[in-house]
């Protein structure tokens, strides 16, 4: 396996777990092996043997290749089969970096008929409902959501007044 680099998340296969590299590689009677920071923030002290890299994300190819095929429409030498390893490699990133940016920015879908909502706090919006009631969307409108039991409830009031159940 080659060296990894710090920030790099890996999958810890003898505990289950992944982790994020934080330094090395170093070397011991036991093997090669990485400071390594856990999910609880634990630093720990996993053998190279026993990491194996996370899936890739199988959009990030093919962002790749748009990414690349855009650039050279517009004049770059090469097409995607042309690239050589290391300039891939910098499209993949680039994809990667773009896929992060739009998964956190990520809209959810729209409540729709039949979607359940649960209440947050008592007499929300002065309804008659209680913390954890659980209603069921009746109608979606521009200026509210209708709840079979007949309460009206606005859809800024998301996550504060009521989510999604």
């Amino acid at each position: 396996m080659p060296d990894l680099t710090p920030g790099e998340k890996m999958r810890w296969t003898a505990r289950g777990s992944v982790v994020t590299i934080k330094a090395g590689p170093f070397v011991d009677m036991d093997g090669q092996f990485y400071v390594a920071t856990d999910v609880d923030g634990m630093d720990r002290i996993p053998l190279a043997k026993h990491l194996l890299p996370l899936p890739e994300d199988p959009r990030v190819e093919l962002v790749a290749k748009a990414i690349c095929g855009d650039d050279h429409v517009r004049g770059a030498a090469y097409s995607w089969e042309e690239q050589d390893a290391m300039v891939r490699e910098q499209y993949r990133n680039s994809a990667r970096a773009a896929l992060n940016a739009l998964d956190e920015t990520a809209v959810p879908a729209p409540l729709a008929v039949g979607d359940r909502i649960r209440i947050l706090e008592d007499d929300h919006n002065d309804a008659d409902v209680r913390r954890d009631d659980v209603l069921i969307v009746e109608r979606v409108a521009a200026h509210g959501i209708f709840t079979a039991d007949g309460w009206v409830f606005r859809h800024g009031d998301e996550g504060t007044g009521w989510e999604r159940a």
